[in-house]
């Protein structure tokens, strides 16, 4: 695994982000968006959950690019409260696709919170994401109205004691959605995921592999985890 500072443009913008590549083994790899949670709370392309989430992909053999929303660390702009960081997405998306040694065709996407929610009102813009995980989004966020329509493979995580968003409201909300989906329950933790970056890091790993590769990483059954899925 091997992890670089690397700068992209972003429209006007120039935007900050950490590129982690798999070892040497060869390639093209997948690639995923890392999408941080908001900024005010702590949210930044070097949270220890997407340091953790990038190490087990690369373990995989997926390719990973964290980076921060305009106006965050060194991204430059200023911080719209998810009213323009949707096009940060589709910029960082379009880097990746792009960048040497990606499978372009083969591009997933991880939101954290208000990264889950920004990736959600931006489905749209997302165009050439093939699968999305989705963690802790807000409730609020599941009304997109590309959302009910949308087809692609999505992952909704939320942990037993997240009081922002429960997963009880969350699950009755997933239970409107027509299209297909996964949804997990990680028993303990927070909103933050503090404490299961390694459970749900396995969990992002498996997805992706499934949706992104075509193999399953998931080798034995987690006590910690509640699945509820429904299949196309």
């Amino acid at each position: 695994m091997k992890s670089s500072a690397v700068s992209f443009k972003a429209g006007p913008l120039q935007l900050e982000g950490i590129l982690t590549m798999p070892g040497d083994q060869g390639g093209p790899f997948p690639g995923v968006v890392l999408c941080h949670s908001h900024p005010f709370l702590g949210g930044s392309q070097d949270q220890p959950l997407l340091h953790a989430v990038s190490g087990a992909l690369a373990r995989c053999g997926v390719a990973s690019l964290a980076f921060n929303f305009r106006g965050v660390g060194h991204s430059e702009g200023v911080f719209s409260n998810g009213k323009e960081e949707g096009d940060d997405a589709a910029w960082a998306v379009r880097v990746l696709k792009h960048w040497p040694g990606i499978l372009g065709s083969r591009v997933g996407l991880v939101g954290h919170s208000f990264g889950a929610s920004v990736a959600l009102s931006s489905l749209p813009k997302l165009k050439d994401v093939k699968a999305l995980a989705l963690l802790a989004p807000t409730v609020s966020s599941l009304v997109s109205p590309s959302l009910a329509s949308d087809r692609r493979a999505k992952l909704f995580l939320v942990c037993s004691r997240d009081r922002i968003t429960p997963p009880d409201e969350l699950e009755r909300k997933l239970e409107l959605m027509k299209g297909p989906f996964e949804f997990r329950i990680i028993e303990g933790g927070d909103h933050t995921f503090r404490g299961c970056e390694d459970r749900l890091s396995e969990l992002l790993a498996d997805f992706f592999s499934r949706t992104l590769i075509g193999t399953s990483r998931l080798r034995k059954s987690w006590e910690f985890l509640a699945r509820r899925s429904r299949r196309p």
